[in-house]
This record gives C-alpha cells, structure tokens and sequence, in this order.
C-alpha cells in the first residue's frame, strides 16, 4: 500500500510567539507533510519570514480578503498536484505528541472516510464536542446526534481531496463553519466522518495531559490496531507510519495482551463494537 500524500494548510496574521511553538511541534512529527503550505494575510510581525525559513510555502493576501472559506480553498490549489489529503489547522493550534499527524491520517486507510477531526483541549475547547470516545459518523446519526453528526473544526482536521475536489469544497466567502458545511455534504453524500480522541491534538502546550486516557490502549496502539483490523500487513503498517517491522510487532503483541485478544477475528471484532473501523 503506497503512503498518502498530504498537505497541511495554515492560514496566518500576526502569530506571535506561538507561531515558534508551532513550528517547533510540528517539525517534531514522525509523519511530516509532504509540503506546509501558509496562507498569511500580511502579517506586520515575523509571521511569514518564520514560516519562510521553516521550509514552508508562503503566499501572501492582503487582510481585506481573508474569509475562513476562501482563504482555505486557496491552500488547496497548492496541494492538488500531488496530496491526497488535505490538513488543515490554526496558527494557535499546537501538537500534543510526535504521533499527532500519523494518527490524523490513520482512518483514511478506510477508502470510505471522507473527513477526520482531531480532538482538542483547553483553554477554550467544548468538551461537548470533543467526547471521550471515538465514532465514525454517517448519515445514519442524523436521527441521533442532529446536527452536530457534522461537527468540525479546521482549528485540526483533514480531508479525503478527491472528495473535498468533487464536493467543491468550502463556500467562499464565509466567516465562518465552512468546515461543518463541508463535512454535512460529505456525509449527505454518503461518506463517513471520523471524530477521533485519539488523536492527540491541543491548543495550549501546557495544559494539563492524561485527561483522554479512557481506553487501555495508547494512541499509536489504537492507530496500528485500526490498520490492522483493516487488513494490512506488519510491514504494510510500518511503511505507514515510518517505523520498522519489528515496533509493530511490539505493538501488535502489547494491543493482543492489553485487550485479552487472541486472534486477529477477536481483534477486528473489537474495532467494529468499538467504531474503529
């Protein structure tokens, strides 16, 4: 199985010292993007010069056109010639651990998922729409869940671009849930969305960790646990995640021992009643 490709897209203004915090948790990712692409609405500190000298590709808009839809849809055009998905985040939006791109990407093994939104918390996050467990969403929880079947939020979420493409991706001009316009036509047109805690995304460096750790598995367990209830190899995983065959192994043994499972049967039994998959 060929590795995805994927760009991540940051809309910028005046980031501040954040903005150092950003780059540094990025560039700390097992999983890098093939190519960071900032869009900044001619920021008056060091925004873009940072950006510039991390690697990244910078256009620059005046601030008069900045829109939350627009602007990403700009991002876009960059990365069609090569990205199969597309990530998007904020410039406050900091990465709580190395895994937190690999663990992003993990759910598109599943050609179904359109969309994938990471978790975030504090300081100003609504833990209403950030719950404890994973689900994927479909057209099926609209009876249950209403409106928020299509939560998401670009602050840390990626998209399928094959379909964010065919869809027409985010409205222009708007100030605002583009991103939860986008993944109700997703869903409407029948694609999964896929809300993950497990994905381990926050806004503010220091808060305070340990807070997701409901299930006895850690977060690159349940990434090597998804692949492998879908069907991929030890080394088909590896290639995946940028590891070698003999740490999936290890994880593979430590998912078996923490769960009580003994054949992959049982395995793929406990992603499908736990919506891993």
């Amino acid at each position: 199985m060929t590795a995805l490709q994927f760009a991540l897209c940051v809309p910028t203004y005046n980031a501040g010292n954040k903005w150092q915090d950003w780059i540094a948790a990025y560039q700390s990712q097992l999983l890098k993007a093939d190519k960071v692409i900032v869009i900044d609405s001619s920021s008056s500190d060091n925004t873009a010069e940072h950006a510039d000298e991390s690697g990244f590709l910078v256009h620059s808009i005046p601030k008069s056109e900045f829109n939350h839809g627009g602007t990403r849809n700009q991002a876009v055009e960059f990365a069609k010639s090569f990205a199969d998905v597309v990530v998007f985040m904020t410039q406050d939006a900091i990465l709580a651990s190395p895994d937190s791109l690999a663990n992003l990407l993990a759910p598109f093994v599943d050609p179904e998922v359109a969309a994938v939104c990471g978790r975030q918390l504090p300081h100003h996050a609504r833990y209403f729409n950030y719950p404890s467990d994973s689900r994927v969403r479909t057209m099926a929880d609209i009876s249950a869940l209403g409106i928020k079947t299509a939560f998401m939020s670009n602050s840390f979420a990626a998209y399928r671009l094959s379909v964010f493409d065919k869809l027409g991706g985010f409205p222009d001009n708007t100030i605002l849930a583009e991103d939860m316009y986008l993944t109700a036509k997703m869903i409407l047109s029948g694609y999964s969305f896929f809300p993950s805690d497990t994905l381990n995304f926050i806004n503010n460096i220091n808060a305070q960790k340990g807070v997701l750790n409901d299930m006895p598995l850690s977060n690159r367990e349940v990434t090597v646990l998804r692949y492998l209830a879908n069907g991929l190899s030890n080394k088909e995983i590896a290639e995946q995640l940028l590891l070698s065959n003999k740490t999936i192994s290890a994880h593979k043994a430590n998912i078996y021992s923490k769960l009580g499972l003994h054949t992959i049967v049982e395995l793929i039994d406990y992603a499908k009643m736990h919506e891993l998959m």
